[in-house]
């Protein structure tokens, strides 16, 4: 007897098959249990709906202090600048629009905002957040420069911030936690 070479005893049935290994190869990106996985539907999962708004409430209540130097020469700046007290032209409050950026972290590993306005230093001085599932980005090699399309339009990537979670080596994008554990999310 084998270990590489041995005969399947009738009726034994494997928990794993080979079109586990090569699921979403055909473009399914169907889990065992048969369901497509994507951001909103994992948002109907209770546990992870309280997870994602747990961590997004907690960073965006966070205090934001804004200094100017280092070490012992380190001061506050007062008046804060106005990007740290309303960083959107829309939304009233910092606390939506960082609550709205990590949502798009947790969920889809990306968050993607157009700066619409640019102040002292060419900064940017208003940052509205797109829907990840709008943008789309290329990365011809590790070595290269990602390109990002807006519905199919290409925006330079200095008219965007692109802040990315959980990056792996070589990938201009974050990895998305819901694709991740798209498994065991689709019970």
């Amino acid at each position: 007897m084998s270990l590489f070479f041995t005969r399947p005893v009738a009726g034994e049935t494997r928990a794993i098959s080979p079109g586990d290994w090569i699921r979403g190869l055909d473009g399914s990106d169907k889990t065992k249990a048969g369901e497509v996985v994507t951001a909103d539907k994992a948002m109907r999962v209770d546990a992870m709906w309280a997870s994602v708004h747990l961590l997004a409430s907690t960073v965006a209540n966070l205090p934001v202090d804004v200094f100017r130097g280092s070490g012992t020469a380190k001061a506050p700046v007062s008046p804060l600048p106005a990007f740290v007290v309303r960083p959107s032209l829309i939304l009233e409050d910092r606390q939506d629009w960082t609550y709205q950026a990590m949502v798009s972290l947790l969920l889809r590993g990306n968050a993607y905002g157009m700066v619409l306005g640019r102040g002292p230093g060419d900064l940017p001085s208003a940052v509205e957040w797109l829907n990840p599932d709008d943008v789309t980005v290329e990365q011809k090699s590790s070595l290269r420069a990602p390109t990002y399309k807006i519905k199919q339009d290409e925006v330079p990537a200095r008219e965007l911030i692109h802040l990315r979670a959980f990056l792996k080596p070589g990938s201009a994008v974050g990895l998305s936690p819901v694709a991740y554990k798209a498994e065991t999310l689709g019970i």
